[in-house]
């Protein structure tokens, strides 16, 4: 065998090694993907966990809070913070769909819409953030979609929430039979 030859062949070699090396990556990167959904989904299930028991705790004051109920001061602290337990839940919930392609982003908005639709004192808490973050950002000149680090921008969850309650409000459908007072 020539020179020419045996370059050739180490050629081909060195070729199929990078192949073989980029179809390892590929694969071990997938798997990576895959790793990152499960643990993403163990979480989001032990947060569920750690909610409900919140809720159970103070259900009195949840099942008040989310009727629209007068609450004292320290009830209505505790309702607020279930409220934002669910409604960070919720947040994270969506972002996984979106980022890692586990469910369906809209669904996960429109569903929380239409919580908010059926429950007053939800519906309550959902415009007291709004307006909140509103005047936070105007004490600082922002506007919602010059928040920094922090948008209520057309791609965020809460745009996407308050788009599917104007749906809702415009066209109202009938209530629910029963209400769960749970909020997935």
């Amino acid at each position: 065998m020539n020179n020419s030859s045996w370059k050739d062949y180490a050629e081909i070699i060195g070729i199929t090694a990078i192949v073989a090396s980029l179809i390892f990556v590929g694969l071990q990167m997938r798997q990576d993907q895959e790793i990152a959904q499960a643990q993403a989904l163990v979480d989001a299930s032990a947060v569920v966990t750690d909610l409900n028991q919140f809720i159970e705790n103070n259900k009195e004051v949840w099942i008040k809070g989310l009727d629209g109920a007068e609450l004292s001061l320290e009830d209505n602290l505790t309702f607020r913070a279930l409220c934002r337990a669910n409604y960070l839940r919720k947040i994270a919930h969506w972002e996984r769909a979106k980022r890692l392609d586990v469910g369906n982003p809209d669904f996960i908005a429109q569903s929380f819409a239409f919580e908010i639709h059926v429950y007053p004192g939800l519906r309550r808490y959902f415009d007291e953030v709004i307006e909140s973050f509103e005047e936070q950002m105007s004490a600082f000149g922002h506007t919602r979609s010059s928040a920094f680090g922090h948008t209520l921008s057309d791609d965020s969850f809460t745009s996407a929430v308050e788009a599917s309650l104007a749906e809702l409000d415009r066209n109202p459908p009938p209530p629910p039979k029963t209400k769960s007072y749970l909020i997935n």
